[in-house]
């Protein structure tokens, strides 16, 4: 069995010492033995009546309160100080997600051969495997800390005005969004072909540009067909051309030719193979766990799917939305999710509402901001540039408002209005 009692004891005697900011990050199966299980349990029941956790406490609520008040006295003494909780704690971890997924790797052996449909046995395996990845330390809970930590963060911020990372590229954008939000999801709306992908890709060029790590998952279009886009959008080429390369010139072949030389360095992963929330979820903590994740698009939420049952549709929306919103606090990364409008503002030939996201209320309850594209009835859709409206209709951190932008349509681009 996975398991180191030296870390067990010390971070016992950590929260006997006082660091109860790690008791609720813990649950019974962290630990190997019964002792530790039921010290935990007791700690937490105490916690729960906002009453003292210490030796005596916690013995007290111990079956045998003799052996116990030895067994936690032993844990303090382990711990030379607390100042080295954090280690204790992720390594902790380290051997509980250890022990779980060797569990979950016997099981899943054990239904090889017993289960004949491959794709449940694949949805069963990624559910037993469903592990949270912990990317930091501990956060702190107490006011104090977490007053020092913002205050902390402002001042790094406000440094480096010149130099923030995650803005989109769209400067009137910017000035009301702030640029992207790690722990932020940002639902990304509109009906079909008013531009969604392409707006998710000019702003993954744009952070590309500037060596920021993505990933685009898309459930609607091949990675051969996003490779187009991003080609049309960054060289720029006109996309028609790219679906019919007999019409190519001598300049278009020179360009793209060209274009391996600035778009090759792009850290941008693109997958069309991952469907359901767990296998997104699964392949997002492996990029994070390389580095190679800091901004996650997905493309587009009704077409994902989840391997737990679910009675309706509306039901499994609402699992998948607010796996999304985990995901990136789990992972503190901006997730930018896209999705369908209901056909009713467009047969009102209205800009689009809250109440307009398609199939659950839980997507505008669980989206940071939720950002439509809306390109007025008067304008002529047919056109090569398009002036289409980015709404922001809600900000949980932030005000709404509205910007115009072109969007340039055989290029995939959308550019700032000069003013």
């Amino acid at each position: 069995m996975i398991f180191n009692l030296d870390f067990e004891k010390s971070i016992i005697g950590c929260l006997l010492l006082g660091k109860t900011e790690y008791l609720h990050q813990l649950d019974e199966t962290d630990f190997s033995q019964e002792n530790f299980r039921l010290t935990l349990k007791a700690m937490k029941e105490l916690d729960k009546y906002n009453k003292p956790i210490d030796v005596l406490s916690v013995s007290d609520k111990l079956p045998n309160v003799s052996s116990a008040l030895k067994f936690l006295t032993d844990c303090t003494n382990e711990v030379p100080t607390t100042a080295n909780s954090d280690y204790y704690f992720q390594n902790l971890k380290e051997y509980s997600a250890r022990r779980k997924l060797q569990k979950a790797a016997h099981e899943i052996l054990e239904k090889v051969d017993k289960v004949v449909d491959v794709a449940t046995l694949k949805a069963e395996a990624l559910k037993s495997v469903d592990i949270p990845l912990k990317t930091g330390k501990g956060r702190p809970h107490d006011f104090k800390s977490i007053l020092g930590d913002t205050l902390e963060k402002i001042d790094n911020d406000s440094r480096n005005q010149t130099d923030n990372r995650l803005i989109t590229g769209f400067y009137d954008l910017d000035k009301l969004i702030a640029g992207l939000h790690t722990e932020e999801m940002t639902i990304l709306a509109a009906r079909p072909g008013k531009g969604k992908t392409a707006f998710s890709i000019n702003i993954l060029k744009n952070l590309a540009q500037k060596g920021i790590k993505s990933a685009l998952i898309s459930r609607e279009m091949s990675t051969t067909q996003i490779m187009n886009r991003f080609l049309s959008n960054a060289v720029p080429i006109d996309s028609n051309k790219l679906r019919i390369p007999k019409t190519l010139t001598e300049a278009d072949n020179i360009k793209l030719a060209n274009a391996v030389s600035f778009m090759g360095d792009w850290n941008i992963e693109i997958n069309d193979e991952v469907a359901t929330l767990q296998e997104i979820r699964a392949y997002a903590r492996e990029l994070k766990s390389k580095d190679k994740l800091e901004v996650l698009v997905i493309d587009y939420l009704q077409l994902c799917r989840t391997s737990n049952r679910t009675e309706s549709r509306r039901q499994e929306i609402e699992e998948i939305s607010r796996g999304f919103k985990e995901l990136c606090m789990e992972l503190s990364i901006p997730v930018i999710v896209l999705s369908q409008l209901s056909r009713d503002n467009a047969k009102a030939g209205r800009p689009p509402e809250l109440t307009d996201l398609r199939e659950s209320g839980s997507i505008e309850q669980d989206a940071d901001n939720v950002i439509f594209l809306h390109i007025d009835k008067n304008e002529d859709e047919n056109a090569d540039n398009v002036k289409t409206q980015v709404i922001v209709a809600k900000q949980r951190n932030g005000p709404t408002g509205y910007i115009n932008l072109i969007w340039l349509k055989k290029t995939f681009r959308y550019v700032n209005i000069e003013k």
